[in-house]
């Protein structure tokens, strides 16, 4: 079986030998704690805790392809927003046939510790990946 490299300049790259390289060291995630409403600039792990937080997301066609994700670390509600309703929209298009499932500007998760979403930004909006515990859409969608 041959080795898999992962090269940033030549892609996927097969060499002799066995298992799994990463060229530029393994990937990882930055992991950002708010402890007061702020405005988020780059994806990631964003931890929010210490109060109710509103988090106000970038505009959405600065962030094509990144994923973003919100855990509340304490029992408060959290909100994700944009600076203006223009800037960004919530979809949740994988929950939209069931129950839970909506879109709007403004993302709400629920107040119980651990509760958390993922977001895959498109460019045009923030779609749903996933959540655990439930989500409130409010507002306009753009």
């Amino acid at each position: 079986m041959p080795k898999v490299v992962f090269d940033n300049k030549k892609g996927l790259v097969q060499k002799p030998g066995s298992g799994i390289e990463f060229s530029d060291g393994t990937p990882s995630m930055a992991t950002l704690h708010h402890t007061a409403n702020d405005s988020i600039t780059r994806s990631g792990l964003h931890t929010a805790g210490g109060g109710a937080r509103t988090l106000t997301m970038p505009a959405a066609s600065a962030h094509p392809g990144e994923i973003f994700i919100l855990r509340s670390t304490t029992g408060h509600a959290h909100n994700l927003t944009g600076s203006d309703s223009g800037v960004v929209s919530f979809v949740s298009p994988i929950m939209a046939a069931g129950s839970g499932g909506g879109q709007g500007g403004k993302l709400t998760l629920k107040n119980v510790a651990g509760a958390s979403v993922t977001l895959l930004c498109d460019g045009n909006k923030y779609l749903v990946l996933g959540s655990s515990g439930s989500l409130t859409f409010a507002g306009k969608i753009v």
